[in-house]
């Protein structure tokens, strides 16, 4: 049976899935790793986001009978789990700078907000001396990037067609960008 893809369930996925939490442990934090390099997350075509999660299904489930498509249920689950992802990357970003603008007695937050957003001063370690080499530096931002995504892709797997190695290493540039336009609007 297809639905729509907002209208699938964890439940409503291949029989075998759940085993041993694979599907949280393992399979959705791979879905987490290779998005967090993808450079276009906003936009980001359908084909490719499928393709990715065929390769990470091989691997995962390498006993189950099934190719994920885009009217299936694996697919229907990611894609609700994509979009969750990307939100918790502007409510924890919202988090940290409330608690930041609370603990912080010099200036009232508005005050405060304007200095760090002059020149993205919020991505650079030190906001008052704006160093092009520090670039993404920033106590907000490694904050944001350890809990929104670097927490959400512990334990995934290696999946050579997506040359997880070098993405665990190097491939951080679409959630760099989440955090940066995160903390710029929160």
């Amino acid at each position: 049976v297809s639905k729509s893809r907002s209208s699938y369930l964890n439940m409503d996925l291949p029989p075998g899935c759940h085993e041993d939490g694979k599907w949280v442990r393992v399979f959705l934090p791979t879905v987490f790793l290779w998005l967090g390099a993808q450079e276009e997350l906003w936009v980001l075509a359908d084909a490719k986001l499928l393709k990715a999660c065929k390769e990470i299904f091989k691997v995962v489930y390498p006993d189950i009978c099934y190719s994920p498509t885009m009217s299936g249920s694996v697919f229907g689950v990611v894609t609700q789990r994509v979009g969750e992802w990307r939100s918790n990357f502007g409510s924890t970003a919202l988090a940290i700078a409330i608690d930041f603008c609370a603990s912080n007695q010099d200036s009232t937050p508005a005050e405060l907000s304007n200095l760090l957003l002059a020149q993205y001063a919020f991505l650079y370690p030190n906001p008052d001396n704006i160093d092009k080499s520090e670039t993404f530096r920033s106590a907000f931002v490694q904050e944001l990037l350890a809990t929104a995504h670097l927490s959400r892709i512990i334990g995934h797997a290696d999946v050579p067609a997506l040359d997880t190695d070098s993405l665990i290493r190097h491939g951080f540039v679409g959630a760099l960008g989440l955090c940066a336009v995160s903390v710029s609007q929160s």
